[in-house]
């Protein structure tokens, strides 16, 4: 790891924009469920006291509009909204685009999530249990209960490569989270928990677990804990949610996890207006999430985070002490002959950058969008050795102290 001195003006971070999305006339809180690839935010609106009466609202291009009692489940990239409740007076239903679903023709269904084939997932009731089912964007429901268990179950979310996860209840009443990939279940449930389910899963097929008040994360066979309640994940492993502040009654805050380190979403974003994320429930693979909190110029409503577009690259992180730490590797993988064949490591940079070839030298320029400061990677191979050596130079107006060092 390298350290560096930073100037004052690296004292904030500010790494996200915020769009105010307000509730639906009429309705005193608002909060964001899901967020597609385009940015569109399916969410909720209701009243601040018993019956609430929840409506789905959708919110693109700026313009927010309510469709259909209950509450979103899930967006997928075509706009698809799966939602569930019960609109109308009538029995509790899970749809699609508002068209009820009703999989095992009983008194009971819900639909929780979709992929961007159209394939969505939910539960039913039959006979006298409620059945997981799988419905393909071509072909006719499944019932995934015979799979998981007789004593029923219920699918959550689905992935594009048509993984599931939900919950599956035991013989002995005990409910279980699961992996259903390739036909195959996975139980997902850690030694020392009673109650839990899988509530959401990313295109590797890791799965956030809720688990008798805490989260888990499961990724290639293991389970490690969270240190907040996790909502959403995206591909790159960003998991987003909430955690109190202070003590176990505190202020609840909306979170975002990556790389081993929580982080209060408040504290990256612009003071002013003043905001209050309280949760935050969804994250799509350009990093924008939505939630719910509270505008103190505004009132209550969903909040769309949406980072600055290059304050990722090259992962150097600006942190309130004054201190600049580079925490990923800018990598650059070699053939013998000294030529780069490809750059490894560049998230969200779009900016003009050049790649020195065919020497024992590498350039790679970027600028960040933090102040008005840029910085400049030089990569070079120490003559005699493997690895090449990485050399982190910042400059700009009110320049940083150069240092450089190995990764």
């Amino acid at each position: 790891m390298l350290l560096m001195t930073c100037a004052p003006f690296c004292q904030a971070e500010i790494r996200y924009t915020v769009t105010f999305i307000p509730s639906i006339p009429g309705y005193g809180y608002s909060e964001g469920v899901a967020i597609n690839e385009q940015g569109v935010v399916a969410g909720f609106s209701r009243e601040l006291q018993s019956p609430y009466n929840p409506r789905v609202f959708l919110f693109a291009n700026g313009v927010t509009n309510g469709f259909l009692d209950g509450f979103p489940g899930d967006i997928n990239a075509s706009g698809d909204v799966v939602s569930y409740g019960v609109p109308f007076g009538s029995s509790y239903r899970g749809f699609v685009n508002g068209q009820a679903i009703n999989p095992f023709g009983g008194d009971f269904s819900n639909v929780r999530g979709i992929n961007d084939r159209g394939d969505f997932v939910g539960s039913g009731s039959k006979g006298a249990v409620i059945n997981a089912f799988l419905k393909p964007s071509s072909g006719s429901i499944i019932d995934l209960g015979s799979n998981l268990s007789a004593y029923g179950s219920s699918a959550n979310a689905i992935n594009n490569s048509g993984q599931i996860t939900g919950q599956f209840v035991t013989a002995s009443g005990v409910e279980h989270a699961f992996l259903y990939s390739n036909g195959s279940v996975i139980d997902l449930t850690p030694n020392t928990y009673t109650d839990c389910e899988g509530t959401a899963i990313n295109g590797k097929g890791q799965v956030i677990i809720y688990a008798n008040g805490a989260s888990e994360l499961y990724s290639a066979g293991a389970l490690t804990g969270l240190p907040l309640i996790a909502n959403g994940i995206n591909d790159l492993g960003q998991i987003v949610g909430s955690k109190r502040i202070g003590s176990i009654d505190g202020v609840k805050h909306a979170f975002i996890y990556q790389g081993g380190v929580a982080e209060d979403l408040n504290d990256l974003i612009p003071q002013k207006p003043k905001w209050i994320l309280s949760v935050a429930d969804a994250i799509n693979e350009a990093g924008q999430i939505t939630g719910g909190g509270n505008s103190v110029e505004l009132g209550p409503g969903t909040f769309l985070l949406t980072p600055i577009a290059s304050a990722a690259t090259f992962g150097v992180k600006f942190t309130r002490a004054p201190l600049i730490t580079v925490h990923k590797r800018v990598l650059v993988k070699g053939q013998a002959a000294g030529l780069v064949s490809k750059v490894l490591y560049r998230v969200g940079e779009k900016g003009p950058y050049h790649v020195a070839k065919g020497t024992n030298s590498w350039q790679f320029f970027a600028k960040l969008a933090i102040g008005r400061n840029r910085v400049s990677v030089i990569v070079k191979r120490p003559s005699g050795k493997s690895k090449p050596k990485f050399i982190y130079i910042l400059r700009g107006p009110n320049p940083l102290r150069v240092t450089s060092g190995h990764a």
